[in-house]
């Protein structure tokens, strides 16, 4: 979970990142699968572009709290 902290703290220090929307959301047992399309644009060069990604949570209840123990995306 640290490295995937590190690694968006490191985009986001490079891009600007604008979620458009979410496509899909579903969610089955502890897991759940995101798919959302965004537009981005790099703070040195101001290249635009657009994508999708899907991003993957593992969850975990506690106490009545839902967390989110695990998060990767492609």
């Amino acid at each position: 979970m640290e490295e995937y902290k590190k690694e968006i703290k490191d985009l986001f220090d490079k891009e600007n990142i604008e979620k458009l929307y979410f496509d899909n959301i579903l969610i089955r047992e502890n897991w759940a699968a995101l798919h959302y399309r965004y537009r981005r644009e790099d703070k040195a060069s101001k290249e635009k572009s657009v994508g999708d990604r899907m991003q993957f949570l593992k969850l975990e209840v506690k106490n009545d709290v839902l967390k989110i123990v695990a998060c990767w995306t492609q």
